[in-house]
């Protein structure tokens, strides 16, 4: 059954019952707007069009978005196929990109500056979760991030640094690094192997029924469910339709 806390319930749970407390990133530790994958993958595109240019590479959005979305999936699919346990790595997918165009290999930092500046650009801390964070964190317990994530930890590293200057954070765990998701129940498992704890020691906040919850319950910690609100799913479903209907009326044009 799935059970969603709230913050008051979550600070209300014994200490002496966990030593690490493991949280999500993405619409947990940060608050996504009500933006699609799709569009901020046009969001990047449009950044990056406008970086290239200024390096003297003509590449237009549309093409840029095009082929971001073809590796996207086929990586993924790619993934399902030979390593279901895993993830891509954005590292990859920009290699393939970068080949596909025929630009030299030194211009990947400017693709993962314009994944990070969109991403930025769409998150917000969780302040009221950072709270019960840092007073986690003064009664001694360790503080990770867990990600199922294409980016790199050298990346979200650096995304926290650029939305959080002070966060309580010990370390950042991202399944593109490991090599293992928390949909596969085995992220976690990992994890308590790295910071030689129990299981069910570690205490799991997400917001993903499956991926929190019921894979992280599965590997033997505790977890519990912190959901965005109804209406910010609607809002997005209602963004990924615009987006779609944007798309479809610019291809028919």
């Amino acid at each position: 059954m799935e059970i969603r806390l709230s913050l008051g319930q979550l600070r209300a749970i014994d200490h002496r019952t966990f030593d690490l407390v493991s949280v999500d990133m993405f619409d947990t530790l940060l608050l996504r707007d009500y933006s699609t994958q799709r569009g901020r993958f046009q969001d990047v595109a449009r950044h990056l069009a406008g970086e290239l240019g200024r390096r003297g590479y003509s590449v237009d959005a549309a093409t840029l978005l095009k082929l971001r979305c073809l590796v996207h999936d086929l990586a993924y699919r790619a993934v399902m196929m030979e390593r279901p346990a895993g993830d891509a790595t954005l590292a990859h997918m920009i290699d393939i990109q970068l080949a596909m165009l025929g630009l030299d290999q030194s211009l990947a930092g400017v693709f993962v500056e314009a994944e990070l500046a969109v991403e930025a650009a769409r998150l917000v801390p969780n302040n009221k979760l950072l709270g019960l964070l840092r007073s986690f964190r003064a009664a001694g317990k360790r503080l990770v991030v867990v990600s199922d994530m294409y980016f790199s930890r050298e990346n979200l590293d650096a995304l926290l640094a650029t939305l959080l200057h002070d966060h309580p954070i010990d370390r950042i765990y991202v399944s593109a690094d490991i090599g293992l998701t928390k949909h596969s129940g085995r992220l976690l498992s990992r994890i308590a192997e790295l910071e030689h704890v129990a299981p069910d020691r570690i205490l799991h906040c997400g917001d993903h029924p499956h991926a929190d919850v019921a894979m992280s319950r599965a590997a033997g910690c505790q977890a519990v469910l912190l959901r965005r609100p109804t209406w910010v799913h609607a809002l997005r479903r209602l963004s990924a339709l615009q987006f779609l209907l944007s798309h479809y009326r610019t291809v028919m044009a």
